[in-house]
């Protein structure tokens, strides 16, 4: 529920501006309209959560291997759903 109201707060706060968040959990990330993953200091990969969960080797893997949320569980499966 902290988590939950933590990512509500920052989701206002970030309404209708540029943001850079620093996240390591995927729940963080769900409302993002862009995606840059940062390897060893160099962008390995970018574009939107769908765009990386479907060709994303480093985005995908943590998808399906980090403990999801129920929102993200929720956006995975429209996701594949999307792809039938």
């Amino acid at each position: 529920e902290t988590e939950h109201e933590i990512l509500e707060a920052m989701q206002s706060a970030m309404q209708n501006r540029t943001s850079f968040v620093v996240a390591h959990r995927l729940s963080t990330l769900r409302r993002a309209d862009r995606i840059i993953v940062i390897e060893q200091g160099r962008i390995v990969e970018s574009g939107t959560p769908d765009e990386l969960a479907e060709n994303s080797s480093f985005y995908h893997q943590a998808t399906t291997t980090q403990a999801p949320d129920e929102e993200s569980l929720r956006l995975l499966s429209l996701h594949q759903e999307a792809a039938l």
